[in-house]
């Protein structure tokens, strides 16, 4: 897996990347299948094991794909919001909705992985990116999780994603000028 590009979403603040055989970046292509019923349906089905324990109680298919529908709206708005806010109100920014991938860390460090929750609670969708600054992250993909750890393969991708980006952005990146430069 290899990225080809990195497409602002929001100019200095919220970027994600475009692999390569891939048509469109990270964020668009996860809001496009998160929005998709058939794609959701199938997904759901496959993963209905997970969909049934108890955490997740009686939910049926039908229910889960309205709530990741809506829950997936709710996220692509309040990301892009706070990105654009953040840009001028340091105490309203993407570090807010996201989170450290390690429960264990701080968050503060440069070229941390970090995730991001839809906004209900509790959310079935994720988002995976790199810290570059307090308000500047680059999406490397995102799942819909439906178990507590991170053993299912769909999920295993996501963090090999999350590794290549990372290794990117320290490639890539130069935090004295906030700018990628990229050859």
């Amino acid at each position: 897996m290899k990225i080809v590009d990195i497409f602002a979403v929001v100019n200095e603040s919220l970027f994600s990347v475009q692999y390569e055989g891939e048509g469109i970046h990270e964020f668009r292509r996860l809001l496009t299948l998160w929005n998709d019923i058939q794609y959701l349906r199938s997904f759901l089905k496959e993963n209905s094991k997970d969909l049934e324990t108890d955490f997740w109680g009686e939910i049926s298919v039908r229910q889960a794909v309205l709530n990741i529908r809506r829950d997936a709206s709710n996220l692509e708005r309040k990301l892009i919001e706070l990105a654009k806010e953040g840009l001028t109100n340091k105490y309203e920014t993407l570090s807010q909705m996201f989170k450290p991938l390690d429960d264990l860390s701080t968050g503060q460090g440069d070229f941390e992985n970090h995730k991001s929750y839809g906004i209900s609670r509790p959310s079935m969708i994720r988002l995976y990116a790199t810290r570059l600054d307090n308000n500047r992250f680059v999406i490397s993909g995102g799942a819909i999780k439906l178990c507590k750890g991170m053993e299912r393969e769909h999920l295993q991708n996501e963090l090999r994603k999350l590794q290549i980006t990372r290794e990117f952005c320290r490639e890539n990146y130069d935090l004295a000028t906030g700018y990628f430069e990229i050859s």
